[in-house]
């Protein structure tokens, strides 16, 4: 909203042609200018800081029109969709990425238990075993997630004993 006041009607009449849509059209170029030159957040911060501004170039380009310019308003600052859209997926990235590290950070957490778990613990194999069961099962649950069919050919059995094996031939390994 822009008040404003003719105080020379001769240079309002003939220094311009239309007043009125001159005021708009000065007020929606040095809105835009103004604004152009702020971040977006700072935008809906500055609103007075906008205002003074305005006053000021409009009351100084509008003197030779012999307009006095009394007081402008911002009342409404309405980005387009498609920044409003951009900010949303930048804040959507930002929250998937804090997600992210938390989720790698409990899984390094997790290692290093395990890992603290296996040291301490003087039946090492035993745990391994587990552990390696238990990476099986969750690897059959996510596989049969999926909604495509699928034929697994594999005992639980062997795979056991193929680890049974490996971890006896890795400590035959280490007490030699």
């Amino acid at each position: 909203i822009v008040y404003w006041q003719i105080l020379d009607m001769y240079k309002a009449f003939y220094a311009v042609d239309n007043v009125h849509e001159a005021i708009e059209n000065l007020v929606m170029t040095t809105l835009r200018s103004t604004i152009g030159q702020l971040e977006l957040d700072e935008t809906y911060a500055s609103r007075d800081r906008i205002n003074q501004n305005l006053l000021q170039q409009l009351d100084d380009a509008s003197a030779d029109w012999g307009v006095k310019v009394m007081r402008v308003e911002v009342q409404e600052i309405k980005p387009p969709q498609t920044i409003i859209d951009a900010l949303e997926k930048e804040r959507a990235a930002k929250s998937e990425k804090q997600a992210k590290i938390l989720q790698a950070e409990g899984t390094v957490e997790s290692i290093q238990m395990i890992s603290k778990a296996l040291e301490e613990e003087s039946n090492t194999q035993k745990v391994l075993q587990f552990l390696i069961a238990q990476r099986y099962v969750e690897a059959n649950e996510k596989l049969g997630e999926s909604s495509n069919s699928k034929v697994v050919f594999m005992d639980p059995k062997a795979l056991s004993e193929a680890m049974t094996d490996l971890l006896q031939t890795e400590s035959a390994g280490q007490s030699n």
